[in-house]
């Protein structure tokens, strides 16, 4: 699917402005020229940021929206554990600043160079979002939702993070189709409410999902 017709299918399954778009659209491109210096994802995906990336990360606006209309207008602290190349921390920033949802968005990751590129994203893009340039296990604050795409497994997220979750908190985790398994290697430590959201198979037909995490607790 060429350029052109992965933006169709994007605003198909997103009704979006048109700034955000703009904004998009000048974010794919830095994401190409900064490939080579930062390898930022995987070359394979380079021809179809549009679904791969951007309509992966978008999908977790519907579930910001609930949060926040369930906070009684509370302002809310999401970190983006392993952000990477910025999904879908950027994607949500650029999309809940559009849509005025009082979320601050935070982006984790230990790898200075790409740390250094979602600094350069943020001042090109004219976007709010803070760049923590550390392991998110040393991070000293709890978030009321915590976001991770291919991280690590999911008990081993848990493992890693409960300093970052408090009793409300969500974790919203992108899954491949091994999530069950996960699930039931995570369950011999930790109880959890979940909450599995398949993928949109015009976004991914790999069997992945979304796994919402609440009231966590050994």
């Amino acid at each position: 699917m060429n350029q052109k017709e992965q933006i169709k299918v994007f605003l198909d399954l997103y009704d979006v402005s048109r700034e955000t778009m703009e904004k998009l659209s000048i974010y794919e491109k830095l994401i190409i020229e900064g490939q080579k210096k930062f390898n930022l994802i995987g070359k394979s995906t380079l021809g179809s940021i549009w679904l791969r990336h951007f309509a992966d990360s978008a999908k977790l606006l519907k579930i910001l929206k609930e949060v926040y209309q369930n906070s009684e207008g509370k302002v809310l602290n999401l970190l983006d554990v392993g952000s990477g190349a910025g999904f879908p921390g950027v994607v949500l920033s650029i999309m809940t600043n559009a849509e005025k949802i009082p979320i601050k968005v935070a982006l984790a990751d230990s790898n200075r160079k790409k740390s250094l590129f979602l600094k350069s994203i943020k001042k090109e893009l004219g976007v709010s979002y803070t760049v923590v340039n550390k392991r998110s296990e040393n991070i000293n604050q709890k978030f009321e939702i915590i976001t991770a795409r291919a991280v690590t497994s999911v008990k081993t997220f848990l493992d890693l993070n409960h300093n970052l979750i408090k009793k409300e908190s969500i974790l919203v985790l992108f899954k491949g189709r091994t999530w069950k398994e996960e699930v039931k290697e995570s369950k011999k430590k930790w109880k959890f409410e979940l909450n599995v959201v398949k993928n949109n198979i015009r976004i991914d037909s790999s069997g992945g999902v979304t796994l919402v995490i609440r009231n966590l607790k050994k």
